[in-house]
C-alpha cells in the first residue's frame, strides 16, 4: 500500500513538471522578407566565388607582363632587349645634340634658302646691308621668317648707331637685352624685348611665320624706332 502511494505521488510530480514545461514553450517566426533581402545581398553569398571584372587596362598590363617574361626568359630575348635600349639611348643623345648644336651654332640647322641668305648676312657688316631692299625681297617671296630676322638685325643696326649697344657677330639676343637694359627707358626696353622674343620664336622655334607675325614685329619696330630713341639718344649722349 505504501509502495503504491509513492508511485502515485511520483506520477503526479512528473505530470505537473511536464505541464509547466509545455506551458512555457513559445515559437519564434523569421521575417521572410528580410530573409529574401539577405539572400540577394552579395555580402551574404558565401558559396559563390567572386571574380572581379578586368578592365582593358588590366588586360593590357597582363599581356605586356606576359610578353616581358617570355622575352626575358631566353638569352635571345634579353640580348634583343638591351640592344633596343642602347639604340634608343644613342638616338636620344643624337637628337639632343642636334637640337642644341643646331640652335646655338647653326651647324645642323635647316638648309633652306632663307638660312643660306642669313649665313651671308651674318658674315657681313650690318651697316653695309640695305635692309629695306632685303626685307622687301623676303616679303615678295613670302619668306616671313627671314623678314622677321632682317627686321631684328635692322633694329640692332639702329641701336648700334645710337651707341646703345656694341654690335658684334656671335652675340646672342640675350646679350643685347642685357646690354641695352641700362641705356633705354622702360617702354623702349619692353618693346625691344618683345621683338627679341618674337625673333627667337620665329627663327629658332621652327615656327612657320606668317604675314601677321611679321606685321606684329614691324609694329613693335615702328614703336621702338619712333617713340623710344629720343630718350635712348639722350642716354647715349650722356654716356659719351
Amino acid at each position: 500500500m505504501k509502495k503504491r502511494s509513492v508511485l502515485i505521488l511520483l506520477n503526479l510530480v512528473l505530470f505537473f513538471v511536464g505541464f509547466a514545461q509545455k506551458a512555457s514553450e513559445h515559437f519564434r517566426h523569421f521575417d521572410t522578407t528580410q530573409l529574401q533581402r539577405w539572400e540577394k545581398d552579395r555580402d551574404f553569398q558565401y558559396q559563390k566565388e567572386l571574380i572581379p571584372q578586368l578592365t582593358w587596362w588590366d588586360r593590357l598590363k597582363m599581356w605586356l607582363l606576359e610578353k616581358w617574361f617570355e622575352m626575358m626568359s631566353t638569352q635571345t630575348g634579353r640580348t634583343s632587349f638591351w640592344t633596343v635600349v642602347v639604340i634608343l639611348s644613342i638616338l636620344i643623345i643624337v637628337f639632343i645634340a642636334y637640337r642644341y648644336i643646331g640652335k646655338t651654332s647653326g651647324i645642323w640647322s635647316k638648309s633652306d634658302k632663307s638660312d643660306l641668305e642669313f649665313a651671308s648676312i651674318q658674315d657681313e657688316n650690318i651697316h653695309e646691308i640695305n635692309f629695306e631692299e632685303k626685307i622687301a625681297k623676303a616679303l615678295a617671296s613670302n619668306n616671313y621668317r627671314l623678314a622677321i630676322r632682317l627686321r631684328y638685325l635692322y633694329i640692332l643696326k639702329i641701336m648700334d648707331d645710337r651707341e646703345a649697344i656694341k654690335w658684334q657677330a656671335g652675340k646672342t639676343n640675350h646679350d643685347y637685352i642685357q646690354e641695352i637694359r641700362s641705356y633705354m627707358d622702360e617702354q623702349g626696353f619692353s618693346l625691344f624685348k618683345q621683338i627679341s622674343i618674337a625673333f627667337d620664336f620665329a627663327w629658332y622655334g621652327e615656327h612657320n611665320a606668317t604675314l601677321e607675325d611679321y606685321n606684329d614685329v614691324k609694329g613693335l619696330f615702328d614703336q621702338l624706332k619712333n617713340n623710344s630713341f629720343t630718350s635712348l639718344k639722350k642716354m647715349s649722349d650722356e654716356r659719351i
